[in-house]
Order: C-alpha cells, then sequence, then structure tokens
C-alpha cells in the first residue's frame, strides 16, 4: 500500500470509531481485537472470523466500510497469530516464539471464536446479528457450541474441508495438489 493509498484509507474511517481492545477466549486466553463502530446509530452487529492465521488488521477496510453503514463490528486475531501472539520476556513488542505454543483449529473454533461470538452477543442483544466466516472462519461455525446464536451468517471462500467433499474434476487437482505438492512442502 502506497502512501495516497493509506492515506484514502484512513479518511475512509473517518466516520467511524475504532479501538484496540482484549476479548477473553473461553478459557481466558486473551484475543487481540478490533471494535469498529458507526458515530451514527448503530443497526447491526457484525463479527468477522479470518481466514486461517490472517490477522484481524487485513479486514480493517471491510469492518470500517460496514460501520460506515451502521454496523458495530468486531475482528479478532486467533490465538498464536497476529496480536494475540505471546509476546517475548525480554525486548519491546517482540513476538515470542510459538516453538512449542499449543493451539490448533480447533482451539481457534471452540475457544476463541465460541468466545467472540457470544462477547458480541452479550454487547448487542437487540441488534441483528451477522457472523461473517473468510475461509476457516466460516469452516468453524459449524465447530461453535453456541452456533444457535448466529441468526445469519455470511461465508467467503469456506471450501469444503476434505477432497471428497470437492466435487469432480476440480476433486482430481485437490488430490494431485495436496499430495504432489502441498505434502512434500509440508515435510
Amino acid at each position: 500500500m502506497n502512501a495516497g493509498e493509506i492515506a484514502v484509507a484512513a479518511a475512509a474511517l473517518d466516520d467511524v470509531f475504532s479501538d484496540d481492545i482484549v476479548v477473553p477466549a473461553a478459557d481466558g486466553y486473551p484475543l487481540a481485537a478490533t471494535l469498529f463502530l458507526p458515530r451514527a446509530k448503530k443497526r447491526h452487529a457484525v463479527l468477522i472470523n479470518s481466514a486461517t492465521a490472517v490477522p484481524r488488521k487485513v479486514y480493517r477496510g471491510f469492518a470500517g466500510y460496514l460501520a460506515r453503514r451502521g454496523a458495530a463490528v468486531l475482528t479478532y486475531d486467533y490465538r498464536g497469530t497476529g496480536d494475540s501472539r505471546p509476546m517475548a520476556a525480554t525486548g519491546l513488542n517482540k513476538p515470542k516464539s510459538l516453538a512449542g505454543f499449543k493451539a490448533t483449529m480447533a482451539d481457534w473454533a471452540a475457544l476463541d471464536a465460541t468466545a467472540a461470538v457470544r462477547w458480541m452477543r452479550e454487547r448487542y442483544r437487540d441488534l441483528p446479528f451477522a457472523y461473517v466466516g473468510h475461509s476457516f472462519g466460516g469452516q468453524a461455525l459449524g465447530l461453535l457450541p453456541n452456533n444457535a446464536e448466529i441468526p445469519r451468517a455470511l461465508l467467503i471462500a469456506s471450501q469444503a474441508a476434505h477432497w471428497k467433499l470437492v466435487a469432480s474434476p476440480e476433486r482430481y487437482r485437490v488430490v494431485a495438489f495436496m499430495n504432489g505438492i502441498g505434502l512434500p512442502l509440508a515435510r
């Protein structure tokens, strides 16, 4: 992003109040989050659940867009990602190594996303609520114990989580990629 694009993005947020906060996960782990509020009347509440390990800052423009249209919007980082990554004991704002850090995608859903839904529902119970899930954020919806509290959801690029669920002929490209390219790269 160049200086001109940054200035335009900053100006677009003039009608929006944003605050970096901490939302406790279901087990108490501190999740870095940003709450976007319209300066006008709130008409909706929206929770944005990111793709795998994508920091919440990526969704800042989208969250600002929604807030300018009357939505209270929460973005957050899953544990171990973005600003929810543990910090080193020494050094100013230096992230700690994730070696030995215990977190799974199931934790992101059951502990992190579940708590984010609860946090939004407690604060904005009287507003229509929407869950936005990008990739893993959409897949996580089915894993949330409190997903009955979500009356509407927008899932973006939340593909099937298993190759057998992918339609042919794409199924064979996925298998070839994962076994021929992806798996060797992961080793």
